[in-house]
């Protein structure tokens, strides 16, 4: 059976920002954006080949607003940027007994791309930095071998390209898209059963691998960032009335860049924003 689905959602857009800027006669050029309308298509297609199994396509696509950015004693406006989504996938809620899955496959086309960069003026702005292109596979499956335990885990793969549009801010070359990690994975396991005072207790263990990128293109941004191995390990015992809660958060105590480089005006001096330490938290709630 076929199933399809068509949407669009319409924005509206007003920028209240004015330039004026002075003329050697001492006049004022008024130079205003005021409303901006686009409307954003979607379309999707499902067909259920079996009971189980469901192979799906989508179209989607999304936008941003336009805007002014202040750089270098001057306003500047950019652009609007839109993302265009192609996914073609299937989907199985039993492949075999106890165990489900997806894989899908899809190209993303990013126009006029909206990234921060770095003036020749040396200032910290946001510009149009060219237009990109996504390729991605994505898996993600879920087994449950026993009722009370779970395992579930994806892991997702992409190549990027990003085509600069502002050579002489950001230099030359095709490069990669800013915050866009090639690879990227999760695995997930839960438990529930009984506790202290048969007290219902839930185990949970949450890893994320988070794939290196680059905060920014062009020098000064060009500063990489993940890489690293996010875990959390939770134990739960109570009900909803009442509760106490260990969380241990990154248990191994690893160490990595999250986003961020601190102080936009320290770029000779390099700032990164740490993942947080080894951190164990206790706490307890109660519902009356």
């Amino acid at each position: 059976a076929w199933r399809v689905a068509l949407g669009a959602r319409l924005s509206a857009v007003r920028i209240d920002a004015e330039m004026r800027p002075a003329t050697l006669g001492g006049a004022e050029a008024v130079d205003r954006d005021g409303w901006t309308a686009r409307l954003s298509p979607s379309l999707t297609a499902r067909w259920e080949l079996s009971d189980t199994t469901t192979v799906f396509a989508r179209v989607e696509q999304a936008v941003r607003p336009a805007g002014v950015s202040d750089a270098d004693a001057a306003f500047r406006r950019y652009r609007g940027d839109r993302v265009t989504l192609f996914e073609v996938g299937a989907r199985s809620d039993s492949w075999r007994e106890n165990l489900s899955g997806e894989i899908s496959a899809g190209w993303i086309d990013w126009r006029d791309v909206q990234a921060d960069i770095v003036t020749p003026g040396g200032d910290l702005a946001t510009d149009n930095v060219g237009d990109g292109t996504i390729r991605f596979v994505s898996l993600k499956a879920v087994w449950r071998p026993i009722e009370t335990l779970e395992v579930s885990g994806g892991m997702f793969f992409n190549h990027n390209t990003l085509v600069p549009s502002r050579l002489s801010v950001i230099g030359a070359g095709r490069t990669d898209i800013p915050n866009v990690a090639p690879l990227g994975a999760q695995l997930g396991i839960s438990r529930e059963g009984r506790g202290p005072a048969g007290l219902p207790l839930r185990l949970g263990a949450d890893f994320r691998y988070v794939g290196r990128s680059r905060l920014g293109v062009g020098p000064g941004l060009d500063v990489p960032h993940g890489g690293y191995l996010a875990g959390e390990l939770t134990a739960r015992l109570g009900d909803d009335r009442r509760a106490a809660t260990l969380r241990v958060s990154n248990p191994f105590d690893g160490d990595g860049v999250r986003y961020g480089m601190g102080s936009p005006y320290r770029l000779w001096d390099p700032q990164v924003a740490p993942v947080r330490p080894l951190t164990v938290r206790l706490s307890f709630d109660a519902a009356f």
